[in-house]
């Protein structure tokens, strides 16, 4: 078994950001790296789930719609798991909020949305948990 590594030896946050469209997972990753956050991506809940197991992020961004494993069941595994249900979850998807049934992340922010918005609300998310 993979030992989890802790994120606050660098004294720097280490999210995790899920999409399966690269331009937009690479734009968000740009986006927390200029912010002084340290990143970790997937393409999919699947590969999510794997980083997780290796190490576990301080947040996670994540679309809803995607190949493998969707959002939707991604957030419902990790709140479901002890050890990472505390995770806070933002979901960043082009879902209407109607649309958002069963979901479970902390907060919700539609695609293309804001990125100060977005940044705003991680730090918020960070500072609560």
């Amino acid at each position: 078994m993979a030992q989890v590594t802790d994120n606050r030896r660098s004294g720097r946050s280490l999210v995790l950001v899920v999409d399966d469209e690269d331009d937009i997972r690479w734009c968000l990753c740009a986006a927390l790296a200029l912010e002084g956050y340290e990143v970790l991506e997937a393409a999919n809940g699947h590969e999510a789930l794997a980083r997780i197991a290796d190490r576990r992020p301080d947040l996670v961004i994540s679309d809803i719609l995607m190949p493998r494993l969707n959002g939707r069941e991604m957030c419902r595994r990790l709140r479901a798991n002890p050890a990472t249900r505390h995770i806070p979850i933002v979901l960043f998807s082009s879902l209407e909020p109607s649309e958002l049934a069963g979901a479970c992340g902390d907060s919700y922010i539609r695609k293309p949305g804001d990125i100060s918005y977005l940044l705003a609300e991680i730090a918020r998310l960070l500072a609560h948990h």
